[in-house]
């Protein structure tokens, strides 16, 4: 039986992210009986309905991972479920999620997932506008890591998790690797628990609108996450 499963196991000298397509996952599930492990690595795919039961952990790195497969967790059937790990990419090329859909995602993780460890949000457009959801909410408190690498999220961003320090003590890992955080930023996120990646940081002077552009919510051109193309 199936246990353990990796679609797209290529790199970036093999294939830009972008550049692949998975389709639709719908006729996967009815062999996912024992599967307890998936990784998912695609520009852009459809989950459809789940059912994987035995499921412990699902890893999906994309560029274009959208809302439509935001509802399709939310619905599925995994009840054993320990690690979600998520890449969501840019809005160019086809990440349509936005804070208001975060909220409503992250206000459910608990109850859905009650085994829940580790828990990634990452490659996100919106890794500051992240910062307030996640503090406030109760899947925080029952993960022991946590992955915000590869975001949109400068010091501002860090300040609201530093000024909520407590609530990452517990974490025995957190990942904001990639991100845009300058040296105080930096500072911040190692002060939240006691491994702490902050890697490779990215430099925010070049991540910034143009004057009137931040006055359109949808105009998010600028806006960073490390993996789209």
């Amino acid at each position: 039986d199936l246990r353990r499963l990796v679609l797209g196991d290529f790199t970036s000298e093999d294939s830009e992210l972008s550049w692949s397509h998975l389709g639709s996952l719908q006729d996967l599930w009815k062999h996912a009986g024992k599967l307890e492990y998936l990784k998912i690595h695609a520009g852009n795919l459809a989950l459809g309905k789940i059912n994987a039961p035995e499921l412990r952990e699902l890893w999906i790195e994309s560029g274009g991972f959208d809302n439509a497969n935001l509802d399709e967790l939310m619905k599925g059937n995994l009840p054993k479920l320990e690690t979600l790990d998520l890449w969501m990419g840019q809005d160019n090329y086809g990440c349509d999620i936005r804070p208001k859909n975060l909220a409503k995602f992250i206000d459910g993780l608990a109850k859905k997932f009650p085994k829940l460890k580790h828990l990634g949000l990452a490659n996100s457009q919106w890794g500051n506008e992240l910062a307030p959801l996640l503090v406030k909410s109760k899947i925080l408190g029952q993960v022991a890591s946590l992955n915000l690498s590869r975001s949109h999220l400068t010091e501002q961003g860090m300040r609201v998790y530093a000024e909520h320090e407590d609530a990452f003590k517990h974490l025995t890992s957190l990942d904001v690797s990639r991100c845009l955080l300058g040296n105080e930023g930096k500072k911040l996120a190692k002060a939240l628990c006691k491994n702490v990646n902050v890697d490779r940081q990215d430099d925010p002077s070049d991540h910034q609108p143009e004057e009137g552009d931040d006055a359109d919510p949808e105009d998010i051109w600028w806006r960073y996450s490390a993996v789209g193309e």
